[in-house]
């Protein structure tokens, strides 16, 4: 395996010969990243950013605050400023990339300014449907034009203030409701969000530490629009996103005792640790405390000989939305029939990406059944190497990674160049970490 982030989109992988030990710091969270770059931009002064993900994806939103007219200077080696000054009106069309979390946590921002601005990316951003973020927008009155193909991309926004009332979410998206909130600032009124199924809160824990604040009713978040964050210095805990190869990796890895360094242990992120904690032997948690707004906790990990089957139910699915392709290959190893529900609950927001793993892990000769709402998944078996197809989705690219590192024989991963979105650093570390594993 080489250890540099593949450039030609393909990397060759061969079996493991020895386990993953050591101390393992994660990157930090990519969903806490944006929205500290965001806030962090609207803030009366400075503010202290530590510990942010430098990725494809978050580099993306700062290109488009710096088209807003932000400065971000960096002041240590993993902490930067972001200077205030106001969002200014852009030159150009703001370029998102291929980050739909960049669009998205923007666009209602934009919405609520005092000048207009188009909002466009790369071609696969342009593909992606909107419906489910502009209906809440424009029930507040934003106006919002979609160039593309029905509501996709690019996007002519019309910058005005908006009147604040209630919103209901339907779908479990917090990017929907992110962006709800990260408008408030430039709000008349009373915001009530009210969701069908609550979704992960990291933008309501980094605005109550800036200074926002929040009330609830019946389950609603409700919020007094025109709070301006205040300037705080951000800390941002490891991604637990990030981790879960890691974990996964150690577990199914003969001999192997990793520790997991300050990852973020947010009740919505937390699902995959909350299975394994199921399994004797397996995680044990050693210190637990708060970074910033965020609970994190520090993991050892060790191999465990012979896994049992385990049962995910649909309620529990969402906290390890990103983690279920890794749980679906552990799955494959354990000892009887696992079965892991709730992807349908799922489903709206990635499509794809749970079809694509049960076809990932099929050509590596697991036994998994494509279930109306999950998998059945029958273990242990032996994997084999081949050529795995990973559709440019990182998530896929990590979990076939660690599944081509038990699998006989070696591996060639096609798309593996994706992992540039969100982990630019993967190869790397896992490399770091395997330690005497030879080149493919």
């Amino acid at each position: 395996m080489d250890s540099s982030t593949p450039q030609n989109g393909s990397i060759e992988i061969s079996q493991a010969v020895g386990p993953l030990q050591g101390s393992y710091d994660p990157p930090g969270d990519r969903s806490i990243t944006h929205r500290a770059l965001i806030l962090g931009s609207l803030t009366a002064e400075d503010s202290e950013i530590c510990g942010s993900l430098e990725c494809e994806d978050t580099v993306c939103t700062r290109r488009v605050l710096a088209q807003l007219g932000q400065t971000f200077t960096s002041v240590e080696d993993d902490c930067f400023v972001v200077s205030m000054g106001g969002l200014q009106a852009p030159s150009v069309p703001l370029d998102c990339g291929r980050s739909f979390t960049t669009l998205k946590l923007m666009l209602g921002l934009l919405a609520t300014q005092d000048f207009d601005s188009e909002l466009t990316g790369h071609p696969e951003l342009l593909q992606r449907r909107l419906t489910h973020l502009l209906e809440p927008l424009r029930k507040l009155g934003a106006e919002i034009g979609c160039q593309g193909i029905g509501d996709s991309a690019p996007l002519k926004v019309r910058g005005r203030r908006l009147k604040a009332g209630r919103v209901e979410i339907a779908v479990r998206d917090a990017e929907v409701k992110s962006t709800l909130l990260l408008a408030s600032p430039y709000m008349d009124g009373t915001l009530k969000i009210s969701e069908k199924t609550p979704s992960r809160d990291h933008s309501e824990r980094l605005m109550k530490h800036m200074g926002i604040s929040f009330g609830r009713d019946s389950g609603s978040i409700v919020l007094e629009c025109g709070q301006l964050p205040q300037a705080r210095k951000i800390k941002i805990a490891g991604d637990m996103s990030s981790a879960a190869p890691f974990i996964v990796g150690a577990v199914l890895l003969p001999g192997s005792e990793l520790t997991i360094n300050q990852v973020g242990f947010n009740p919505g992120r937390c699902g995959m640790v909350k299975v394994l904690n199921r399994i004797e032997g397996c995680v044990e948690r050693l210190r637990d405390w708060q970074l910033g707004s965020e609970p994190v906790t520090s993991l050892l990990i060790r191999h465990v000989p012979r896994l049992p089957a385990f049962n995910i139910a649909p309620n529990l699915s969402p906290s390890m939305a990103d983690e279920l392709p890794l749980l679906a290959l552990l799955a494959t190893q354990a000892e009887g029939t696992s079965y892991l529900r709730g992807i349908n609950r799922l489903a709206q927001r990635m499509p794809d990406r749970y079809l694509l793993t049960a076809q990932i892990l099929r050509n590596f000769g697991a036994d998994i059944e494509l279930e109306e709402d999950g998998y059945t998944i029958h273990g242990p078996q032996t994997l084999h190497g081949g050529e795995i197809q990973c559709a440019g989705d990182h998530r896929l690219v990590m979990m076939a990674t660690i599944a081509a590192l038990i699998a006989q024989g070696p591996s060639t991963l096609h798309g593996a160049a994706s992992v540039q979105h969100s982990y630019p650093a993967f190869f790397a570390d896992l490399h770091r970490l395997m330690g005497s594993q030879p080149q493919a």
